[in-house]
């Protein structure tokens, strides 16, 4: 929230302009919320490799998605680059019927949520920019966590753990606007199958 607000007052652009208020913008906060909690909650619980496996059909939901509503034209090469690189996913990590638990169903839950948000991105006024929408993407998850306080216990110490979190927090705020800006400006379905870039960190895990 930090790195996008000051960003918007270098750049002089308007933190909440009347475009915030529509439909898209309603639709990204929610599948933001839904897909970063749920995702969350499946890393914490249970093990990396299956929770990535999961999500890994996340390019295929939103280039169905990009295909039904934005009328966008995928073609045979692209519907098989993500279809390969989906079955690649799931030969390098082999997720077995004993992973698929909580965790599982949580991370499918998280994959619907952030697949609706990349597809509300594309669908944003193109009035707001990236900044704006890094900075509601973020802003959202503080009611979020205030929500969810009463059954997640007491509050966690942060102390020595602040270099790890100011890392985080320039890498994610940097790794968000890109993505971001991908979904807006490329075709979904060529910009989707990079994701599978994730495969790499959840084999990382299983060593």
């Amino acid at each position: 929230i930090a790195v996008f607000s000051v960003l918007l007052v270098i750049r002089q652009e308007q933190f909440f302009p009347s475009d915030v208020f529509s439909k898209p913008i309603a639709y990204r906060l929610v599948g933001e919320i839904v897909g970063r909690v749920s995702y969350s909650l499946a890393i914490a619980i249970g093990s990396l490799a299956v929770v990535s496996a999961v999500l890994q059909a996340a390019p295929l939901a939103v280039t169905v998605g990009a295909a039904l509503f934005f009328g966008e034209k995928v073609g045979v090469r692209r519907w098989a680059a993500s279809s390969v690189g989906f079955l690649g996913d799931l030969l390098i990590i082999k997720p077995g019927m004993e992973g698929f638990q909580v965790a599982s169903l949580l991370a499918l839950v998280g994959l619907l949520g952030l697949s609706t948000r990349d597809l509300a991105t594309r669908a944003s006024p193109k009035s707001l920019s990236n900044y704006q929408l890094g900075l509601y993407g973020f802003l959202a998850l503080i009611p979020t966590a205030l929500l969810m306080m009463p059954f997640s216990g007491s509050w966690a110490s942060l102390v020595g753990i602040w270099p790890s979190l100011v890392g985080l927090s320039i890498v994610g705020s940097a790794a968000y606007f890109f993505v971001t800006a991908a979904m807006r400006i490329g075709e979904v379905s060529m910009v989707t199958p990079f994701r599978y870039t994730r495969i790499l960190f959840a084999v990382l895990d299983l060593l």
